[in-house]
């Protein structure tokens, strides 16, 4: 092996360079561009293009096109197979994919492909522009389609996004002329679907459902205890806790006079409206303040040895106090003479209502799930009868009609005269945890905001049937579980609705139109 070896060794010593081989020059590959496709038209002459094509590093010496998808049957032609564009004329229904070869000067090819769908006819679908609209409205939109034979498309609308809290659905969605009502505030996305001659179409429209509070302002009611509404002065009256105070509140505005309680212990704890709704009376610890919300000025201020958290102002220029538990009296107090009187008490969980026309209150016993009717008209005040008609709970309203009672829980009951129907059972909202309640005699409905689950719901019912008409989620989707109270009111007219909701410190009515 040495033999071999050492005249090898001795031969590579002997070199004095070794010269490397030149670097062989890299092409780099030509790009080809045959263009966008589409839906077309049989008969309808396509361009294609393919200009865009290039090489990087050179140029392109070739173009060759070539239609390598057809319709069985199909007798289409291109142009031109050679140049930089060409076109052809699908002659039947179907997928034409036609390919473009480019070949750059150092013979590297690219290719490219692009696809037609050819359709007898070509449908075209319009789903409006997006809009907005308030809360609680309804959605109208309107579409148009077309097909280009001169034909009539079938149409299908459906609703692709909602608010979260959102049950909102399409009425007429077969036509080009659908709706909802906007349960809840937020952005509703709407698919319009036109089909003729087996080609669909679609198109989309955004209808943003929104609406404006106002936040009840100067001064700053961070502490009310409670709202309510005077349909004869179209406003809000808030009822401030420290300083107790109240203040007229213009609901297109927020704002509104106040004036300051003269009264001992400043903490006022309840509010009742006379039924004219031109004056409140405040009840404080042992004092009820009587104001007139026309001047927003304080009439008197009486001595009533009561908490005075439950009131009720009768036409006849009377105060009731209720007391929080069975070891006091209600007690009755004559603004006009300053005199009280007293009577034994009906519960110690007194949910209250009068009636509108002003000779009878009526008190409820959670407890014992009780009612009682007093004569508000005789002096002092006489409990007339009782009845225990289902399982009731507080709180207690009425409706503006007289005609019914309803309940925390959703059972209506008669308000009448009639010793045989006076509170026995009408029917039931089907709702419960009642927290606030409105009628209007205009629309003849029963409107609530119930927080049995969250969000917050408002309901809307018949007055006659007591079927539930509809159900919106209250205010904000995004932020319901931070409203912790709610307020709703009628307008006298029934045409609008005021709705009060608090939220962080902040209070905020909402004036709206009451769904259609």
């Amino acid at each position: 092996m040495m033999r071999w070896l050492m005249p090898l060794l001795l031969s590579l010593g002997c070199r004095d360079t070794y010269v490397l081989p030149m670097p062989v020059e890299i092409n780099a590959r030509p790009l080809a561009l045959a263009g966008t496709g589409s839906t077309v038209l049989v008969g309808t002459r396509i361009d294609v293009n393919g200009s865009g094509s290039f090489d990087p590093d050179g140029e392109l010496v070739s173009h060759a096109w070539k239609l390598v998808g057809a319709p069985v049957g199909s007798a289409a032609v291109l142009s031109s197979a050679t140049t930089s564009s060409s076109s052809f004329s699908p002659d039947l229904p179907g997928t034409y994919i036609v390919e473009l070869v480019v070949i750059d000067d150092a013979g590297a090819i690219a290719f490219d492909q692009v696809t037609f769908e050819a359709t007898a006819v070509l449908v075209t679908a319009n789903a409006g522009a997006d809009t907005t609209i308030g809360w609680l409205a309804r959605g109208q939109v309107t579409g148009t389609v077309a097909g280009s034979d001169g034909s009539t498309p079938t149409v299908t609308w459906t609703m692709t996004a909602r608010p979260f809290y959102s049950t909102a659905t399409l009425v007429n969605a077969a036509t080009l002329t659908p709706s909802f009502i906007a349960d809840a505030q937020g952005t509703y996305t709407l698919k319009l679907t036109a089909t003729s001659g087996g080609v669909t179409t679609t198109d989309l429209v955004n209808v943003t459902a929104s609406t404006v509070g106002q936040s009840f302002g100067a001064p700053d009611f961070d502490d009310p205890v409670t709202v309510v509404y005077s349909a004869a002065l179209d406003r809000l009256i808030v009822v401030r806790r420290n300083p107790a105070s109240v203040s007229v509140i213009d609901p297109a505005t927020g704002l509104g006079p106040s004036v300051v309680l003269p009264i001992q212990f400043p903490e006022a704890r309840s509010i009742a409206l006379q039924p004219s709704g031109l004056r409140a009376a405040i009840g404080a610890p042992f004092e009820v303040a009587i104001v007139n919300l026309q001047t927003v000025s304080v009439e008197q201020v009486f001595d009533v040895v009561s908490n005075n958290n439950r009131i009720v102002f009768g036409p006849d220029n009377r105060v009731h106090s209720m007391p929080e538990d069975t070891s006091e009296n209600i007690l009755t107090l004559n603004v006009g003479t300053g005199a009280v009187t007293e009577i034994a008490p009906f519960s110690n969980t007194p949910g209250w209502a009068m009636h509108p026309a002003g000779a009878a209150m009526y008190l409820l016993d959670s407890f014992a799930s009780r009612i009682a009717r007093y004569d508000i008209a005789s002096t002092p005040i006489a409990l007339q009868r009782q009845a225990s008609p289902a399982t009731i709970y507080a709180p207690l309203y009425g409706t503006s009609d007289g005609a019914s009672l309803i309940t925390g829980n959703g059972i209506v009951l008669h308000s009448s005269t009639s010793a045989g129907t006076d509170m026995t059972v009408r029917g039931s909202l089907m709702t419960t945890n009642i927290e606030s309640l409105t009628h209007s005699s205009v629309t003849h409905e029963i409107a609530t905001v119930s927080s049995t689950a969250e969000p917050r719901l408002l309901s809307w019912f018949s007055d006659a049937t007591f079927a539930r008409r509809f159900t919106a989620a209250f205010v904000e989707p995004t932020t319901l579980n931070g409203y912790y109270s709610g307020f709703i009111a009628y307008r006298a007219d029934g045409a609008r609705m005021y709705i009060v909701g608090h939220r962080e410190g902040a209070w905020t009515v909402f004036t709206v139109s009451p769904p259609p």
